[in-house]
């Protein structure tokens, strides 16, 4: 390991070894490409349901307990199974290529003969009506193939983002690179983010010019959805290279003696096992506890952010003009969070890191409660400039999401990685599958369960529930800042003893 310093503008914008570029910039351009493919996803995803007539933001927590979550323990219990049958590599490559060849066929054949498969939406309205209580459930049967986009839409991120990445990157980076190595992942990540937003920006208001708006959003999901092919096609050859280059090297990849002569330790449980193992780890618990007060937290906000986004931009390509609008500035911002971030975490304790988001959170989440709480009194205020509560709370839901996301994908997540570095193999494999594809799915169900039973009980929209999901994500609050600070006290023991066992 390289032990020269850095300079001091080196070590702010670009702390990486000249030894170390050839390990560092393939990960840090798969992050990119996979965080690419995300903001088409998480954008297209929302336009297509929260943008359809007779549907809304709402329609987002049925679909998340109803459809994610029981898919989200299917993929587990199959990814438990298929890891003690094929090597890593091989399950990999078998999921970028299902989500790119599903995807190719829902803008080329499924999205074009909607009309054929979809139910008349006159009918969603009449149930609608006649069923207020559960007005929200009709939508996902009227739009059964668009509720079917999402939910695989909706597994990227906690399939490849959250856990095939970073289970990867954790496989292959030492403990001393990863302070340095994961805030930089981000960092380079931004450009993808930045290329979704200018794409999905540039495809969502092309074709608006010369065609109607409903063609126009069936031409922009082919483009949009081809590139997302094109990128899954690059992650897998960058993949490829890496096991190629860098795990066959001992200056990059410490295991690769120990693969070589065939003694890797390789960690066969069945699924009842894996999950008694993990929920008998308080060290894996208090890294679940921290994903369900995040996840749990944004998602309180965020439905209520989209129901003011719909309300402004009614359309499909209008909504998703907006969201690559909005994902352009959030890439700007996520850079130089990042930059300051990357410091951060070299440079600071491990609490600190883990700290800033839910303090960021906290306090733009209070100002945009607020915000959509006191409409009357916002709207004096606002007239001299011209505009309207609506106009601003729309403006604040963004503010809140772009910090939020920015903070907790630059610090959460690298804070939440390292402290999986210190435990052996098999909490490594299978206590991160539980947080990364479990937790983070009982997370954003266990916002929706709050939500839809709020929704049912008051036969009303997201509007009718705002004061009761203010207290709620108080709770949450506390819940995710006690699991940071008991969590601290075990990750900063593991981490002496490892350094005290290599001495």
């Amino acid at each position: 390991m390289v032990n020269k310093e850095f300079s001091p503008l080196r070590a702010v914008f670009f702390p990486i070894h000249g030894s170390e570029i050839r390990k560092f910039m393939p990960l840090a351009i798969i992050m990119m490409l996979i965080l690419f493919n995300f903001y088409i996803l998480h954008n297209t995803k929302d336009a297509i349901i929260i943008a359809s007539e007779h549907s809304g933001a709402e329609v987002l927590n049925f679909i998340k307990i109803y459809g994610v979550l029981p898919i989200a323990f299917i993929f587990f219990f199959a990814y438990t199974y298929l890891s003690n049958l094929f090597r890593m590599k091989t399950i990999f490559y078998s999921i970028l290529a299902f989500f790119a060849i599903f995807f190719l066929v829902f803008a080329f054949l499924i999205y074009p003969n909607r009309e054929f498969l979809h139910p008349n939406p006159d009918l969603i309205e009449q149930l609608k009506l006649a069923n207020p209580r559960f007005q929200w459930f009709f939508p996902l049967y009227g739009y059964w193939t668009y509720t079917l986009f999402y939910i695989i839409a909706d597994l990227w991120g906690s399939i490849v983002v959250a856990y095939l990445f970073w289970q990867f990157a954790n496989q292959i980076t030492r403990i001393d690179e990863a302070p340095r190595f994961y805030p930089m992942f981000n960092l380079i990540g931004a450009g993808g983010i930045l290329m979704a937003g200018f794409i999905g920006s540039y495809y969502s208001q092309i074709f608006d010019i010369e065609l109607s708006k409903e063609d126009a959003w069936g031409v922009s999901l082919k483009y949009l959805l081809s590139f997302f092919a094109v990128s899954c096609a690059l992650i897998v050859l960058l993949h490829m290279w890496i096991h190629r280059n860098i795990m066959t090297d001992p200056q990059y990849y410490d295991a690769y003696q120990r693969e070589r002569d065939g003694k890797e330790q390789d960690v066969h449980l069945s699924f009842f096992e894996s999950l008694k193992y993990i929920f008998t780890s308080r060290y894996i618990l208090l890294i679940l506890l921290i994903t369900i007060g995040y996840q749990i937290s944004i998602n309180l906000m965020e439905v209520s952010w989209k129901a003011q986004i719909k309300e402004l931009n009614p359309s499909n390509i209008e909504f998703s003009k907006y969201m690559g609008n909005f994902t352009i500035k959030y890439a700007f911002i996520s850079i130089i969070i990042t930059i300051i971030s990357t410091n951060i975490v070299r440079k600071t304790p491990w609490l600190i890191g883990a700290l800033v988001t839910p303090f960021i959170l906290g306090i733009t989440g209070l100002f945009f409660f607020l915000a959509l709480l006191l409409p009357e009194t916002l709207d004096p205020m606002l007239v001299y400039f011209g505009a309207s509560s609506l106009v601003f709370t729309v403006w604040m839901g963004s503010t809140q999401s772009v910090l939020t996301k920015t903070t907790k994908n630059c610090l959460f997540n690298a804070t939440r990685e390292m402290v999986y570095i210190p435990l052996d193999d098999e909490l490594k494999v299978k206590g991160k599958a539980a947080v990364d594809v479990i937790a983070e799915r009982l997370g954003k169900s266990g916002g929706a369960v709050i939500q839809q039973v709020l929704l049912i009980m008051t036969a009303g929209a997201q509007k009718d529930i705002l004061p009761y999901l203010c207290v709620i994500v108080v709770i949450m609050m506390v819940l995710w800042v006690g699991s940071i600070f008991n969590l601290n006290k075990h990750f900063t023991a593991l981490v002496k003893k490892m350094k005290a066992s290599n001495n």
